[in-house]
Formats: C-alpha cells, sequence, structure tokens
C-alpha cells in the first residue's frame, strides 16, 4: 500500500503535469526599480493562477499582472508550463500610441481668441484703480 502511494505522489510531479493550453501575453516591464516579464491573462483562468503561484510569480496590484524578474531562466520556465504565449512588442506600439494621442489633444484642443486689455471683464473692481485700494498697495 505504501508503494502505491508513492507512486501516485511521484505521478503528480511538476515535471509530468500538462503544460496549461491558456492564452498568456508577455510583456517587458519597469516595476519595482528593474525590468520584469510581465505576464497578463484572463483573470477567470483558475489553473493559471494557480500554476503562477507555483513557479514563483507575484502578482502585481499597480500593474495589474502577474511578473517575474526578466532574465532568460524565467521565460523558459514560462515556456516550459505554458503552451500558448504570446509577446507583445512594445516598441511598435509605444511610438503609435504617443503619435495618435499627440495628434488626438491637437485636434480636442479649443483655439480662442484672445481678449483686448479694454474687453476684459472686471471680477474684482477694486484692483481696477479704486480710490480706496490705491493707498493699500
Amino acid at each position: 500500500m505504501s508503494d502505491l502511494i508513492i507512486v501516485l505522489f511521484m505521478g503528480s510531479t511538476p515535471h509530468t503535469q500538462k503544460l496549461v493550453n491558456a492564452e498568456i501575453r508577455l510583456k517587458k516591464i519597469w516595476h519595482r526599480g528593474q525590468y520584469r516579464i510581465g505576464i497578463f491573462f484572463d483573470k477567470k483562468e483558475i489553473k493559471v493562477r494557480q500554476r503562477m503561484k507555483y513557479i514563483g510569480a507575484r502578482f502585481s496590484r499597480t500593474k495589474r499582472c502577474w511578473h517575474l524578474v526578466y532574465n532568460k531562466a524565467n521565460y523558459q520556465l514560462l515556456k516550459h508550463n505554458f503552451s500558448n504565449i504570446k509577446i507583445a512588442d512594445t516598441r511598435q506600439n509605444k511610438s503609435a500610441n504617443i503619435s495618435t494621442a499627440q495628434a488626438s489633444a491637437y485636434e480636442k484642443r479649443q483655439i480662442l481668441p484672445i481678449a483686448k486689455q479694454s474687453e476684459r471683464p472686471l471680477s474684482y473692481p477694486e484692483k481696477a484703480g479704486s480710490p480706496r485700494w490705491i493707498n493699500v498697495i
């Protein structure tokens, strides 16, 4: 009976576990003073979350993703545990987002005419040369 228990235990080691088939997206992020591998996936995927905890990934509330230290060993670890990995290309997306954001901000900006000094409303008449305030200034 004890041999059977050992065999079952050995059969469930991480080396014989199946790959998780859920799609995960990897992105290079800057977090806590160093580069990290940001791991994004649907939060409904319970198996992915369990596997993230198992491999030592941590969840970041500020970045809203799981993360590992940015190195080859951790990338290989992710490839070993997950079969459907997508890598986000941040170089192209970053430049495209900046130019689009600048263009849309310029289009939304209202260009107002500058009023002449004589047309400006006097919201505080005492500051406009009222004799009551001349002695104070």
